[in-house]
């Protein structure tokens, strides 16, 4: 309860407010918004809180933002978002284009980047990045394609390279090598 020339019931989530003493704090609200007093609002107290009702649980409170891995997420809002974490069926978990790296869900990494796992390139379709030891001197762990593949710079993607006696491009300003190199294979002019 709060005082307002009478004894008044705190406000709940979402509700216009004026000050943070007026909103149910037992609940983890607090006064807030952005524009002035026009647009303030009872919320939770910080971004690592949602109000539970938005989706199912309906305790009717601020809730602790749902980390890596854990579930039961109903929604992207529970899920901690300032980690770049999303609702993947029922676990928050990183888009599939991002790996988690422990603390924060981070982009997954291009063609010839340092890694040290397959979960952290570029591993899906239609690029198809795998982390292998390199080319370079000396040779370091990168997302590269496989080796029946080689990497096309205008698809940006690993293509399936081309076996004996199939057609090939001779120069070409995107590709290189798509000819089959475990099997010696180049493309020559006949």
């Amino acid at each position: 309860h709060y005082w307002n020339g009478t004894c008044s019931l705190k406000l709940w989530y979402n509700v216009s407010c004026t000050s943070s003493y007026v909103c149910d704090d037992n609940r983890g609200l607090q006064c807030q918004g952005l524009g002035g007093i026009m647009f303030q609002r009872c919320d939770c107290y910080n971004t690592s809180y949602i109000w539970d009702s938005l989706y199912i649980t309906r305790q009717d409170k601020c809730m602790l933002k749902l980390g890596y891995n854990q579930s039961t997420c109903y929604g992207n809002l529970e899920c901690q978002d300032y980690n770049y974490l999303v609702c993947n069926g029922t676990k928050c978990d990183c888009l599939y284009t991002a790996y988690w790296d422990g603390t924060v869900c981070q982009p997954k990494r291009n063609y010839t980047d340092p890694c040290s796992f397959t979960y952290q390139c570029r591993d899906f379709g239609p690029v198809n990045l795998i982390c292998i030891m390199g080319t370079t001197v000396p040779p370091v762990l990168q997302c590269l394609c496989n080796a029946t593949s080689f990497w096309d710079d205008c698809q940006q993607a690993c293509i399936v390279s081309k076996k004996i006696y199939q057609s090939c491009t001779l120069t070409t300003n995107c590709s290189s090598n798509e000819c089959d190199k475990a099997a010696n294979l180049q493309c020559l002019n006949t």
